[in-house]
């Protein structure tokens, strides 16, 4: 069963109003022998909408970490099980890396990203290229946990929910989190989407996050109509130490599907809880090991400096939340560094908690402090 590579994987598609036919998608990676690599992009496509597109597109062209770009041919294009408006096409090819390491993999898919409702309402976006990314581990090969079949409608007022497995074939412990999409700036090199909200943050009602003991991920519930935009990551725990990561992104519409209603819940910041472990260790084993973060003086009167270090250098997006889940001040960090500190001004905030979420490429971390 240890014949699949350790990877991280990390998708951002999504369909929009103006018809693209993309729905969602990832990148897979098989270890065949010694360094060598079969390496799998899967799209799936909107046939209803994109009919001629999903026809058109044969080849992915991926980048794959070590200044190499090979275009990946389509092997196989069928209809998802359930979902007969839905295409599912498989890309793959074949690559040997000179040495064993951390590979960035991405695809980049030009894409108009208005439409989509937890992008646009906020902050409109125009056009960018959205992207798929994995980070393979070619020094320890990993049978790598699988995903169930996505779901791309859901009805309005109802609870939204995706099953998601506990455990892989090799018996490997699975926890989940919810994540940002990701774009680029720069070819191969992905960051993430700073004007991205959760889907219940588009209006404020109800929560988005990870239901760790049913092992769900559940939007409870959708309150407008519209199409939206989500991912999840899915960590592999092995003997205590994480083996394996895994970014997944969909799309979902909500339609009004004239079913009974349910009571909406109070709003939560879908990131008050992100780190839903279902059967691994707890969550800040593997945050303190990835990321950490000080923030002083608490309580605090004109400001408060963060400082955030990280295992690994990373380009870094760090905010200042409300407990509502608004974004109150922010900054990107663009160059990868291991280090980092800011000072974000508190003075004409009102006295309470506030959060500060620091995203890395590899992680998230959230810290309470009180003003």
């Amino acid at each position: 069963m240890k014949k699949l590579s350790l990877f991280v994987l990390g998708c951002c598609l999504a369909l929009t109003a103006r018809a693209t036919h993309l729905l969602g998608g990832e990148i897979l990676a098989k270890n065949t022998s010694g360094l060598t690599y079969e390496i799998t992009g899967i799209l799936y496509l909107d046939l209803q909408n994109g009919g001629p597109a999903v026809n058109a597109q044969t080849d992915l062209i991926i980048c794959l970490g070590d200044g190499l770009r090979l275009v990946a041919k389509r092997v196989s294009s069928e209809k998802l099980e359930g979902s007969p408006n839905v295409n599912r096409s498989v890309y793959r090819v074949v690559h040997t890396y000179a040495a064993a390491g951390k590979y960035t993999l991405t695809a980049s898919l030009d894409n108009l990203t208005n439409g989509i409702l937890n992008l646009d309402r906020l902050s409109p976006t125009k056009e960018l290229p959205l992207v798929i990314k994995t980070i393979l581990d070619t020094t320890s090969p990993n049978a790598v946990a699988q995903a169930p079949n996505p779901k791309f409608m859901s009805g309005l007022r109802q609870v939204f929910s995706l099953a998601l497995p506990k455990t892989d074939p090799d018996g490997d412990s699975l926890s989940y989190r919810i994540t940002r999409l990701l774009t680029q700036q720069q070819e191969c090199q992905p960051t993430t989407l700073t004007n991205y909200v959760f889907p219940n943050e588009v209006t404020r009602e109800g929560t988005f996050k990870i239901d760790r003991p049913a092992a769900l991920l559940v939007w409870n519930a959708p309150t407008e109509i519209g199409l939206y935009a989500y991912a999840y990551v899915t960590e592999e725990w092995r003997n205590g130490v994480k083996v394996a990561e895994t970014w997944r992104t969909y799309s979902l519409t909500i339609t009004d599907q004239n079913s009974p209603t349910i009571v909406i819940p109070p709003f939560e910041p879908a990131l008050a809880d992100f780190n839903g472990v279902i059967t691994a260790l707890p969550p800040q084993e593997f945050l303190s090991a990835e990321i950490s973060m000080k923030i002083f003086p608490v309580p605090s009167a004109e400001s408060v400096t963060v400082e955030v270090s990280l295992r690994q250098p990373s380009a870094m997006h760090i905010e200042m939340v409300d407990l509502q889940g608004r974004i109150l001040q922010q900054a990107d960090f663009k160059d990868a560094a291991s280090r980092c500190s800011l000072e974000f001004r508190t003075g004409d905030l009102a006295k309470g908690v506030y959060l500060i979420r620091v995203q890395s490429e590899d992680a998230v971390l959230m810290r309470k402090f009180v003003r």
